[in-house]
């Protein structure tokens, strides 16, 4: 079973951003696996990168839809994008410099709970704008 399962509840209504999340609860699926595994290491650490690089391409094109949407907290929404990719950087330092896996775990759950949050209180907030933007 999936340590971050997409559900229905989480669709913001539009397919490339519901995809979009879907593949960040992907990751931090396979980053969770490894870490379980013990293999906190070089795997964790390209999983991780992988994260923040898909992150900040997600990032990107949420709020490249955003604004031409003309979406009212955009700004604010970019202050809580910049935020989380702050926090990526966080974990790939801990498990670089080999903090001990209670602790990685426990700021990937921090992370799994950001991402919860961030997609169905903020992120739910322009679903209305975008359902037809393509």
């Amino acid at each position: 079973m999936a340590y971050f399962e997409w559900e229905n509840k989480y669709s913001v209504g539009h397919t490339l951003m519901d995809s979009h999340h879907q593949k960040l609860f992907d990751i931090i699926n396979r980053l969770h696996e490894a870490m379980l595994q013990g293999q906190g290491g070089s795997i964790a650490q390209d999983i991780i990168k992988e994260l923040i690089d898909y992150t900040r391409y997600h990032f990107g094109e949420e709020e490249k839809m955003l604004a031409d949407v003309n979406y009212p907290k955009l700004s604010m929404h970019k202050d809580l994008h910049q935020k989380f990719i702050s926090d990526l950087h966080e974990i790939e330092h801990n498990v670089t410099k080999g903090v001990e896996f209670l602790t990685a775990i426990k700021l990937l759950r921090s992370t799994q709970s950001w991402l919860q949050d961030h997609i169905m209180e903020v992120d739910a907030g322009y679903s209305d704008l975008v359902k037809n933007y393509s």
